[in-house]
Parts: structure tokens; sequence; C-alpha cells
């Protein structure tokens, strides 16, 4: 079953991210004919999703950023960055999101 806010926020142009879990992209249907990477454990889910795996820390696939595991975030959160100002966002703090 395709995810349909996933799938809208997955859109060529938008940038999207996923970190050690990518699950959420196989269910709505992302990840046939992209590059990504990911704990080792969900490896073969992706593959027979369509997806081609790499193990490297961080995988940048057009406006896609994934990465293995929490160990990889300081990789993953600067490639996050640079994928957004890529594509022209403008980078604001969440209150939420502040400790």
């Amino acid at each position: 079953m395709r995810s349909p806010s996933c799938a809208a926020s997955c859109s060529p142009g938008s940038p999207s991210r996923a970190s050690a879990a990518p699950w959420l992209l196989v269910e709505a249907d992302v990840v046939r004919g992209r590059t990504l990477t990911s704990y080792p454990s969900i490896r073969n889910d992706l593959r027979n999703a369509g997806a081609t795996v790499v193990d490297e820390e961080v995988c940048v696939d057009g406006n896609l950023t994934t990465s293995r595991s929490p160990d990889d975030l300081p990789a993953f959160s600067a490639a996050a960055v640079r994928a957004s100002l890529r594509a022209g966002a403008r980078l604001r703090p969440r209150c939420d999101m502040v400790g």
C-alpha cells in the first residue's frame, strides 16, 4: 500500500531524508530505481522493493538522502543541510526540536 503523504513529500525537487529505517520509503513505493543506504537488517527489503543498496555512511540520490545508523548522524545532517540549500529551502530552527 502506497502512503500518499510520504509519496508526496518524496516528489522530485523536494528534499527527502531517511536515517536507519527507510521502511516508510518502501511502503510509499519510492525506492524502485533509487540508490540508498540503510541499517544492514533492512537492506534485503530495500533490494526486494527495487532499490540499489550501498554500504556507505551517507548516500545522496537526487532529492533522497539516506544513512545507515545513528552513528552516521553527523554526516547525514551535513548532507541533509546541503540538499536543503541546493533545493532553496530556508532553514529555520523549530522550537519543538530545541532541547
